[in-house]
């Protein structure tokens, strides 16, 4: 069983500077996760990013509007 807590790491677009801090990750670690497993070039694409309890980031798309 894995234990912890998901984390918000993006929201709207925009790098949560302290959640990233407390969980060790720099700009560029959130930036190769979100093109890996978001398939997005750009933070500002992101409407929320998770990170979850077994260290992956779910990354939701912004929609278009």
């Amino acid at each position: 069983m894995i234990k912890g807590r998901s984390d918000i790491i993006v929201r709207d677009g925009a790098l949560d500077a302290a959640a990233a801090r407390r969980n060790r990750l720099s700009e560029h670690d959130v930036l190769e996760d979100l093109r890996l497993n978001g398939n997005v070039a750009e933070m500002r694409e992101v409407g929320l990013a998770v990170l979850e309890r077994n260290g992956h980031i779910s990354v939701v798309r912004r929609s278009a509007q």
